[in-house]
């Protein structure tokens, strides 16, 4: 029924082949089993039927690859292909209510990131597989980074880099060397060193930072912990937010402390030497600190308008060592009064008309509700809100889009739908990246 296809789409130009196993009407297979009817399809007018059949397209490396599925005729020259996942489950359950041993493709392809690498998951509805073969892409071509056994559903990518995104497919093999259709394509961001932390402080959103001597790290449970420190040595957290608003934080403590810590000696003073501390401070002035063995706590501090820099710093003196000798930073929790400057986690950028936030990037406020934003060109800024908000693109085929600071560079668009941004590619409204999922095709603009 005409219900049950998926959207189909004009393909582009290309040597394609289809294959059509004619369960509906007749048998077209021959006595071993092969196809009979096999059309190659270049330029001409012809009809191959609804049965849904896989459809090939032949590659830069002479290498035939599944493409779509054959969900409507074929008339005057142009091919009608179904490209969703619909199409796909069509095709399997009809392999296997005709009992056809197919080796079927990976489905469920999913991932996630972490300091260790991309791990990839996948679901497999054949057993005559006997491995797989896991592909990224690289420019306009996927590579292969690796190949796991049969009954293998994941597999991690530790030759990836932090900041950057990475697209992945997976292939079933079988033991005469033939292949499944591959899987559908995963897309997924590696975060960078900063957004590790900021992920670790449960505040993906906020521009935050390391230094010092040792850097900072996130921890396994969450929180981030200083790094491994000597003598006069310091690692701290530092954090900008753009007031006003109220910053909530928890910290914790594991070190040298002075018993005698403000305790009077002799008759002329108090003992203020601090030992080993973890201290808190804003625009480099010193506002709280603690000090001890596994001391928790929990504090806040009301901030101005205007960029403010707050900074959480572990610092050693010279003498001894006692518990794992850090402060760890539990977690942050920003609460701006006002959303004046558009997006969550934007700061001002001194000497320069630009804001900038972790997840957005550049962005002026001088002109609102237009901006002009760095890479996207001019926007007109509507119904704001703490974590989405819409911008009107003046590039016409972009149109009105919804913008979610969790799940940016994914964005939805009143003409395109959901599409997938590739951060960094696009200049002042030129050259943008991007993928479309409803149409399951690449767009530079």
């Amino acid at each position: 029924p005409v219900s049950n296809i998926g959207k189909m789409y004009w393909t582009l130009p290309g040597n394609y082949r289809f294959f059509w196993d004619g369960h509906e009407l007749s048998d077209e297979r021959d006595s071993d089993g092969f196809w009979t009817a096999v059309y190659t399809v270049y330029d001409v007018i012809t009809y191959g039927g609804n049965s849904g059949g896989p459809l090939f397209i032949e590659g830069d490396d002479d290498r035939w690859y599944m493409n779509g599925v054959l969900v409507g005729g074929l008339v005057d020259g142009s091919l009608v292909r179904g490209v969703d996942e619909r199409a796909w489950a069509l095709v399997d359950s009809a392999n296997r209510a005709s009992s056809a041993q197919w080796l079927s493709r990976p489905t469920g392809l999913d991932g996630t990131a972490s300091v260790s690498g991309i791990r990839l998951h996948w679901e497999d509805l054949s057993t005559l597989e006997v491995g797989y073969r896991i592909e990224r892409r690289e420019s306009e071509k996927f590579i292969t980074v690796g190949e796991v056994n049969a009954d293998t559903y994941t597999f991690l990518d530790t030759s990836v880099e932090e900041g950057k995104v990475y697209q992945y497919r997976v292939i079933s093999m079988d033991a005469q060397g033939g292949e499944a259709p591959a899987s559908a394509r995963v897309t997924i961001r590696t975060p960078g060193a900063n957004r590790l932390l900021a992920d670790a402080l449960g505040a993906p959103l906020l521009a935050i930072s390391t230094g010092g001597e040792s850097a900072a790290f996130p921890l396994t449970l969450g929180g981030v912990q200083s790094g491994d420190i000597e003598a006069f040595e310091r690692s701290f957290v530092e954090l900008k937010v753009q007031g006003p608003g109220f910053l909530k934080y928890s910290w914790k403590v594991s070190s040298e402390v002075n018993p005698n810590y403000g305790k009077r000696i002799g008759r002329n003073g108090f003992d203020w030497d601090v030992f080993d501390a973890f201290y808190f401070f804003r625009e480099d002035v010193q506002q709280d600190f603690i000090s001890g063995i596994d001391l928790e706590e929990s504090n806040g501090i009301q901030l101005p308008s205007g960029l403010n820099t707050v900074r959480w710093e572990y610092r050693k003196d010279a003498y001894s060592d006692e518990g794992i000798d850090a402060g760890i930073l539990k977690s942050i929790e920003w609460n701006p009064y006002s959303m004046a400057k558009i997006v969550y986690g934007g700061i001002s950028v001194e000497g320069t008309p630009y804001y900038w936030a972790p997840w957005f990037g550049y962005y002026t406020v001088d002109q609102l509700p237009w901006s002009y934003h760095f890479e996207w060109g001019w926007l007109y800024l509507s119904e704001l809100s703490n974590l989405s908000f819409w911008a009107y693109s003046l590039i016409p085929e972009i149109g009105w889009m919804h913008i979610q600071p969790e799940i940016y560079p994914l964005v939805y668009s009143s003409t395109q739908g959901w599409i997938y941004y590739y951060e960094g590619s696009g200049f002042f409204g030129k050259g943008q990246w991007m993928y479309l999922y409803e149409e399951d095709k690449y767009l530079q603009l």
